[in-house]
């Protein structure tokens, strides 16, 4: 009589646990989230365990140094080829979240140690400070989780590389435009200074580092005078170039390795009377490059668009993760990239603000 009662008494404790589990653990993982992230997008609705017909949910954590202009742009393109994925009979949904470290490797850390926790499936990670991640980054992918690098500088201890920012490709565009512009203008000397950002990026380092290996091979059309960081900041941008106003006059050309340090580089040089002798180029063809580029203000822009890189993005993660296709080697290399100057912006302008009508993408730019 004893045994029948304990093992009455075990299967109603038993049942109990089952009811709590299944009614309270998609909020806590929920409000866990919001407690971490400091941005949180998510694209697929949750499954509860009721529902036995419902589809497989793909969590993708998103590890992103900010949220502003560019970043965010890149983001929101992706959350939106996620949302059109889920209103696609696959057989599986796809939850979408962004965890924003502030370019704090701290933060960054932090947050991908929640995501594994709270058994995300996939990691997109985009570097700051390479080798202080790393180890966070091999262990993620150890917990389980389809690792990509967003910067091609953790190739050997991730599933995936997809380099967003083709530099190859860019150096072409940049340098076969400068090529042009000098072959148009045969007096013309390019008395430069390199604007790099935080200089623990690769990105920042390739584009500086070849602006000089330019100039070291044609020395008679090319000098550099000086280079610095800016740090990807505007703010920091405009003071540099104040400095470099003051201690060589003579420059009349600065080659920013992004759009935010070449916005302060266009305000300092406003607030001197400088913008009509002096060129500045820049990376990302952001809102507001566009918008500088349609003024007259920026000499040329080169880089992706943001709408066609999520396009290839989503399409070779998903075939890869998914097992329904097996890459040659786990560097995947996109090819898209563009340069704009004043003469060819509006019609890009015209092309961001179509492919993104109807998506939920802030698209600040003016169509002539």
């Amino acid at each position: 009589m004893k045994r029948a009662f304990y093992l009455a008494l075990a299967l109603l404790l038993a049942i109990a646990l089952t009811a709590c589990q299944s009614g309270g653990g998609a909020q806590t993982s929920q409000q866990t989230t919001q407690q971490l992230s400091n941005e949180t997008t998510t694209s697929a609705p949750q499954a509860t365990t009721q529902e036995s017909t419902a589809p497989r949910v793909i969590r993708i954590a998103h590890s992103a140094p900010s949220r502003e202009t560019n970043q965010k742009d890149w983001q929101d393109c992706i959350a939106a080829m996620i949302a059109d994925i889920n209103a696609e009979d696959r057989g599986y949904k796809i939850e979408y979240t962004v965890f924003n470290y502030q370019f704090d490797i701290n933060l960054q850390i932090e947050q991908i140690e929640a995501a594994m926790v709270q058994g995300y499936d996939i990691l997109f990670a985009a570097p700051t400070d390479t080798a202080g991640a790393a180890p966070i980054i091999k262990q993620a992918r150890e917990s389980g989780m389809f690792v990509v690098d967003f910067g091609n500088v953790w190739a050997d201890i991730v599933d995936l590389v997809f380099e967003i920012s083709n530099e190859e490709l860019y150096e072409k565009l940049k340098f076969e435009y400068v090529n042009e512009m000098l072959a148009d203008n045969p007096d013309l000397h390019l008395n430069t200074a390199v604007l790099y950002g935080i200089m623990s990026q690769t990105q920042t380092l390739i584009r500086g580092d070849r602006m000089i290996e330019y100039a070291e091979q044609n020395p008679d059309r090319v000098s550099i005078l000086v280079s610095g960081t800016a740090n990807w900041n505007t703010e920091e941008g405009m003071k540099i170039t104040e400095d470099w106003l003051q201690a060589y006059p003579d420059i009349n050309y600065i080659s920013s390795s992004n759009t935010e340090m070449a916005i302060g580089c266009v305000q300092a040089l406003k607030a001197a009377g400088r913008l009509d002798d002096v060129m500045v180029s820049s990376f990302d063809l952001t809102d507001e490059a566009i918008e500088m580029l349609q003024a007259g203000e920026l000499t040329f822009c080169v880089g992706p668009d943001n709408f066609d890189a999520a396009v290839e993005l989503m399409d070779i993660v998903l075939k890869v993760y998914l097992g329904e296709v097996k890459l040659d080697s786990v560097v995947y290399q996109n090819n898209i990239g563009t340069i704009c100057d004043p003469s060819n912006i509006d019609e890009y302008a015209r092309y961001k603000k179509e492919t993104r009508e109807g998506l939920g993408v802030d698209v600040n730019v003016v169509v002539n």
